[in-house]
């Protein structure tokens, strides 16, 4: 699969995920904030094959992150104050997974739900044999958050993690 057409299936997906508030109550909470992705790469050295979260407390933990893990997802002169959490899809030994994460989260009990679209590649097409870990860092909105939980696009959680 081309570059652009990657690029342009994950504009329309995200664009779909914009809309997941208008279908109701998602996760039962009724408060919905607004989280926004800053950074991804396509390998983020995950050390297993699970889907996993991190939360980091502040810009300069994410910059600390980065430099012991030889990546950058995000410069540092575009780091604002805040938390982030970086969502891991796992070690995987094809290309063709992808995660996009919508932009609004739902409240519950001082925990956010992000909602991912996570994509595999198709059964029956040619994946590259190599290593990869798709990751995205998102920004987190200002409050008093306890921890992140992750639901694909059925509703199953794929991850969970507690604040730092």
């Amino acid at each position: 699969m081309s570059k652009a057409r990657k690029s342009a299936i994950l504009m329309v997906a995200a664009l779909g995920l914009g809309g997941c508030s208008s279908l109701g109550n998602l996760f039962g909470s009724d408060e919905v904030v607004k989280v926004s992705e800053v950074g991804r790469a396509m390998n983020c050295a995950a050390p297993t094959a699970d889907t996993s979260l991190q939360m980091f407390a502040s810009a300069d933990a994410v910059r600390d992150w980065q430099r012991g893990n030889g990546l950058e997802l995000i410069g540092d002169q575009a780091m604002l104050p805040g938390m982030y959490v970086l969502v891991e899809l796992g070690q995987r030994t094809t290309g063709g997974y992808g995660i996009v994460i919508g932009p609004e989260a739902q409240v519950d009990d001082k925990r956010l739900g992000l909602l991912g679209t996570f994509f595999e590649p198709d059964v029956n097409a040619m994946a590259s044999q190599v290593m990869n870990s798709p990751c995205v860092l998102i920004r987190l909105p200002a409050g008093n958050w306890q921890g992140v939980d992750l639901y694909d696009q059925s509703g199953k959680r794929r991850a969970r993690t507690a604040a730092p």
